[in-house]
């Protein structure tokens, strides 16, 4: 007989910020507004689990639709874009070198910041998620510790003094992927004003070597916390993740004569609204 989860609607909320059951290991729509939840594998790389299913209680001043009122439309910004960076035309994917989907933009502003910032910044007490499918191709082999690309959060107006915002000129906080000059491996890292961290071992830096996955990030206003996961487990949470401007998430590319890298903003939702 099939196991079977009753959730409350905040429970699930819970879950996709905080962290998972022990039992099972990964999720589809975790968030949905029909009654069943599938648990299946997100994305072709993580490991297939078996097809449990999660029913959860919607609460009685919100019913079911079939729509999703969730969805938040959350797109990369043409206007503040790198000028040597190119994005589609639905704004929904980036590259740091032109690809069939994406082009440049005449309206690109950005001086030094290498990629784009979101086009909706990040209200107090909101609670945002969204995923980022990267690919990247290396083409020649990394030297020192160049970046390839990052995932972040920063004030806006603080984003063009540097070229990521892991930097203390921006003082953001960011995920991003360099190679390691230890050992000649691309590795994860988080930084932030305080600290750097090494997470661990991402790729190899093997002419030819092509990657792909799905980054997932949950910002959480009301706790002031920025996370990212990634196969459902959580690499890292960050704290205090207060400023008294604008936060805005930030996606960068880099490098682009050493290794080829598209991000595609994927799955944005808002649940600010949920019940607590």
């Amino acid at each position: 007989m099939t196991k079977r989860y009753t959730f409350t609607l905040k429970k699930l909320v819970d879950l996709l910020f905080l962290s998972y059951p022990s039992d099972y290991s990964s999720y589809r729509d975790l968030v949905s507004n029909t009654l069943k939840i599938a648990i299946g594998y997100p994305y072709e790389n993580e490991m297939p689990c078996s097809n449990k299913r999660i029913d959860y209680i919607l609460p009685k001043n919100r019913k079911e639709r079939e729509g999703d009122e969730d969805l938040l439309d959350m797109r990369f910004s043409r206007r503040w874009l790198y000028k040597n960076v190119f994005i589609s035309a639905d704004n929904t994917i980036i590259s740091n070198v032109q690809t069939i989907d994406t082009s440049s933009s005449a309206e690109a502003q950005l001086q030094n910041y290498r990629g784009t910032i979101s086009d909706l910044c990040v209200g107090k007490n909101e609670l945002i998620y969204y995923e980022v499918y990267y690919t990247y191709t290396i083409v020649k082999a990394l030297t020192t510790t160049s970046l390839v690309l990052e995932v972040g959060l920063a004030d806006r107006l603080k984003v063009d003094r540097y070229y990521y915002v892991g930097s203390n000129n921006v003082s953001g906080w960011s995920f991003h992927v360099a190679r390691n000059a230890d050992d000649n491996s691309i590795y994860v890292y988080t930084e932030d004003p305080v600290h750097l961290k090494l997470l661990g071992p991402f790729s190899t830096n093997t002419v030819g070597k092509k990657v792909h996955g799905k980054f997932k990030l949950s910002i959480n206003r009301r706790r002031n916390e920025f996370s990212l996961r990634q196969n459902d487990s959580i690499f890292h949470v960050f704290k205090n993740v207060t400023s008294g401007g604008k936060l805005c998430p930030v996606f960068g590319v880099y490098n682009s004569n050493q290794i080829h890298v598209k991000l595609q903003l994927m799955n944005p939702r808002n649940f600010t609204n949920f019940p607590w």
